[in-house]
């Protein structure tokens, strides 16, 4: 298992694919911590570079807080794929169980790592101790 930042998000091992464990207090930081957990594996050792070249607003509807975060993933993995951004900051205005309205930054970076899809049957949101988690596995 890679680690990400503990408190935030873990690399689970998975024979084939991606599988990202993520963590948050409520569904704003889940949702932050699960995207920044896809740009770690995407975008090894720069998710750190600070400063922001491209800002993007993203609004999503879904039925259900799952469907919303996989659609979420899919918006953030789309942007890096199809325009080489690192998004690496999120600034939510609303969220809920079904639809949310977020900006997020980014700089332009080269992606050393391609991500197929996401296996949605496979996403669901569980309480905790400690709050909110999710496991999220990628088709790599």
């Amino acid at each position: 298992m890679r680690e990400g930042d503990a408190k935030k998000f873990k690399f689970l091992d998975h024979p084939s694919n991606l599988e990202i464990q993520a963590f948050g207090k409520n569904l704003p930081e889940l949702f932050t911590n699960a995207g920044l957990g896809l740009m770690t594996y995407l975008y090894p050792k720069k998710i750190d570079i600070a400063g922001y070249e491209t800002k993007k607003e993203i609004c999503l509807r879904a039925g259900d807080s799952n469907q919303l975060l996989t659609d979420w993933l899919f918006e953030l993995m789309r942007f890096a794929n199809d325009h080489d951004i690192c998004c690496n900051a999120f600034e939510f205005e609303r969220i809920n169980d079904e639809e949310l309205k977020a900006n997020v930054f980014g700089r332009r970076i080269r992606s050393r790592e391609k991500i197929n899809s996401i296996v949605k049957d496979k996403t669901r949101i569980e309480k905790n101790q400690d709050g909110l988690q999710v496991t999220v596995v990628f088709k790599i």
